[in-house]
């Protein structure tokens, strides 16, 4: 029981300093996410095929390039577009909970 007791007493004081780092909220979502990540490394692909498209075009011809840029800013737009997710969960006073999508 004593191994159990000591047990509870670090879970409590771990979820008491996870609750201060968090500013009082229960749970909060990281801006950058591995999926949005995910994104900017897509949109990074559209700069640089954007910044050398001349040379690009004149090593592969004009359909290709165009393809890439084309999809990869299309998946920088389908990472960055998340609905319904949570964000946040913010505990009330009254036991009820806030949450922002």
């Amino acid at each position: 029981m004593l191994y159990q007791d000591q047990l509870r007493k670090v879970n409590k004081a771990d979820e008491l300093d996870a609750t201060y780092r968090l500013n009082g909220n229960v749970f909060h979502r990281k801006l950058l996410s591995p999926y949005r990540l995910k994104g900017l490394g897509y949109l990074t692909l559209a700069g640089a095929t954007w910044m050398n498209l001349t040379a690009i075009t004149l090593m592969v011809g004009s359909t290709l390039p165009m393809i890439a840029l084309t999809g990869s800013m299309y998946m920088t737009m389908q990472c960055f577009n998340e609905k319904n997710l949570v964000s946040r969960i913010t505990a009330l006073p009254d036991g009820r909970v806030a949450m922002t999508i």
